[in-house]
């Protein structure tokens, strides 16, 4: 009888699991569909949303966004590899279009330490720098090779300008424009 309990216990816990995943999963589709008709009626073009447990990702026709949950997303196919990324930090956001890329990078480093390494390791790379601006705590710089132009901002980290810096001391904010 006690082994009869044990089992019956043991799948009503897995059922129990079953239900909340599905709840949890339930939640998500019914997200993705209210972000795709909000995204449809403010921009008017159809939007394909994707919600998991460890980012959203929305796609329209030439653009897509990725936003990290939890940890961190990747950076684009086809980020530009002269373009420097500061070691460690996570990617939070990303979104492509044609003509650019935007990505958003969080780091537990100082953000003085973050903009003299930017300094350094673009020109390194072989970007001029065009404009440099400090304004409070914010530091931004725009610099250019080519047809490509790229702003990196950097600025003290909180979690209302991008979700999941909660836990890091800066953040960092690269736009690339290809068409030039």
């Amino acid at each position: 009888m006690r082994k009869v309990l044990k089992i019956t216990a043991l799948l009503v816990c897995m059922a129990l699991v079953f239900v909340t995943a599905c709840q949890k999963k339930a939640e998500e589709k019914a997200a993705e569909k209210a972000m795709e008709k909000s995204i449809e009626k403010e921009t008017g073009q159809k939007a394909k949303v994707e919600v998991n447990k460890k980012k959203i990702v929305v796609e329209q026709e030439g653009g897509k966004a990725e936003i990290a949950r939890e940890g961190s997303v990747e950076l684009p196919e086809g980020f530009p590899k002269d373009i420097y990324v500061y070691p460690g930090a996570k990617v939070l956001m990303s979104f492509t279009q044609k003509g650019g890329t935007t990505v958003t990078l969080a780091t537990n480093d100082d953000l003085s330490d973050v903009a003299a390494s930017y300094k350094e390791e673009m020109t390194k790379k072989g970007w001029s720098l065009e404009t440099s601006m400090k304004m409070q705590q914010m530091q931004m710089f725009g610099y250019k090779k080519g047809n490509q132009e790229v702003t990196v901002q950097i600025m003290p980290a909180s979690s209302q300008m991008a979700p999941g810096a909660e836990k890091a001391k800066t953040i960092i904010g690269i736009v690339v424009n290809t068409e030039g």
